[in-house]
């Protein structure tokens, strides 16, 4: 099954009167259209990242959107900026409680 058609049979679920009183079906809708809802979050999130995952070095003298390394002023992308992030959520997650 694909994408649009789960996501069209929840709907269905939610809004068509011969389900109202199936709390199962309901709550299994319900679900279904919250992962969907994060997935997209996430696949923006993705996006977003990509766009400064694969920013040129040089971008920081022709102009545009990139991830920087201060103080040393340095445009960083590909698999440092991955090793980084990573650093950095590890060190994030140690910190808490």
């Amino acid at each position: 099954m694909n994408r649009d058609t789960l996501k069209a049979l929840a709907a269905r679920v939610m809004n068509d009167r011969r389900f109202c009183c199936d709390e199962q079906h309901r709550f299994l809708a319900e679900g279904v259209l919250a992962l969907f809802a994060e997935n997209e979050a996430l696949r923006k999130d993705a996006e977003r990242y990509l766009v400064l995952r694969q920013a040129d070095v040089d971008t920081i003298q022709n102009g545009g959107l990139f991830a920087g390394l201060v103080p040393d002023n340095i445009v960083i992308n590909g698999h440092d900026l991955d090793r980084r992030t990573d650093a950095v959520i590890a060190a994030r997650k140690e910190a808490q409680p």
